[in-house]
């Protein structure tokens, strides 16, 4: 089986989901080549690039840069037509486009020799993509299967008439062997992380405010922030406006490996996700998955498919978006109940290990391939 990903950008850091599809995929056997349209090391702006340096260990490991072929825009467009031919001349059995609004763009322009699969991971185009797409008009004619990251995703999707009889939730998913609880040292402060690229619908600036919040109220912890992105100077103003400078550390951009090296630490994950003035959401944030496979409990909110990953008051708390009352009410609650952080924890374990493993779902997508070729 011969399998071609599309998408934006390849490799890119904070598109970890991405990468696992392709490296599991390849652990099952599958020939999986991508298309890129840019690369990010020669295509964001010089502030992003020093970001982007920051390798995955897979990326070597599978020798993925042998694999890509770049398709660069011309004239501002998506060159569909020579990834038409590169498809007809390499005789893909399958196409896999990744990001709804590349999808539509693409499938506007040409029609597949083969199935076509496309994934969305959330249903309004933000303003800032690199794609003129307002519908979804093509995808819902042209693709074979479509694949939501969430049964939210799926309503919604239904409710804007794609057809029921192609679609299948496809969760994305993380390694558990990878991800898995670490035994934690019993200390008498509170480590709280925070993991994802600074951007307003991440909601960390929903988080620093519950985090100035817990100090007033005299609990003992230590924040961690993970990331990096155009939002950094506001949160670091926020830091420094309410004096939290002893208690919060920006650790910038890490490698899945230091990521890891911070779970361990780690007590409880923040990830009070919004939505943005513009209608942008999230799907299920991985480093939630991640979390919960590391044996973490999380406050998070109740953003669209964030309920199916954390149950409220079973593996973590959900407080409404921009609720900065219930957030804080959540933490000092967990910071204060050691108990409750590990009973959280083993169910959010039990979760992730049930739904959300990785290699479960690449077996669950190869017999979804296998099914769409052989029609």
């Amino acid at each position: 089986m011969k399998i071609l990903f599309v998408t934006f950008f390849f490799p890119k850091l904070t598109e970890t989901f991405i990468l696992n599809q392709i490296t599991n995929l390849l652990d099952l056997g599958i020939s999986v080549e991508i298309a890129a349209i840019k690369d990010p090391s020669k295509s964001l702006p010089a502030e992003d690039r020093e970001l982007e340096k920051i390798s995955q260990p897979d990326i070597k490991r599978y020798n993925l840069m042998k694999r890509v072929r770049y398709f660069p825009k011309k004239k501002g467009k998506i060159d569909s037509i020579s990834i038409l031919k590169f498809v007809r001349e390499q005789k893909f059995d399958l196409v896999h486009i990744h990001w709804s609004g590349l999808a539509e763009e693409i499938l506007e322009e040409v029609t597949f020799p083969v199935p076509c699969v496309v994934s969305f991971q959330e249903t309004v185009i933000p303003k800032d993509w690199d794609t003129k797409t307002k519908s979804f008009e093509n995808i819902f004619k042209k693709a074979k299967l479509i694949l939501p990251a969430s049964e939210y995703l799926k309503n919604s999707l239904i409710n804007l008439g794609c057809p029921v009889d192609k679609l299948e939730v496809h969760h994305m998913g993380v390694d558990t062997d990878i991800f898995k609880p670490f035994r934690k040292k019993k200390t008498k402060t509170v480590n709280i992380i925070s993991v994802g690229s600074f951007i307003y619908k991440k909601g960390f600036q929903d988080a620093i405010e519950a985090i100035s919040k817990i100090r007033e109220d005299g609990f003992k912890f230590h924040y961690v922030l993970i990331g990096d992105g155009r939002l950094r100077p506001v949160l670091e103003k926020k830091v420094e406006s309410y004096n939290l400078r002893d208690f919060v550390d920006f650790t910038g951009k890490l490698d899945r490996t230091a990521v890891i090296g911070e779970y361990k630490k780690a007590d409880i994950s923040l990830q009070p996700s919004v939505t943005t003035p513009d209608g942008s959401h999230e799907g299920i944030p991985i480093v939630l998955m991640e979390a919960a496979a590391c044996g973490m409990p999380a406050v998070s909110t109740l953003h669209t498919g964030i309920p199916e990953i954390v149950s409220d008051g079973n593996s973590g708390f959900l407080a409404e978006e921009g609720n900065i009352a219930s957030l804080t009410n959540y933490l000092e609650i967990l910071i204060g109940n050691r108990m409750l952080r590990r009973e959280f924890g083993k169910r959010a374990r039990e979760k992730v290990a049930k739904d959300f493993n990785i290699k479960n779902l690449s077996k669950k997508m190869q017999q979804e391939y296998l099914k769409l070729i052989r029609k």
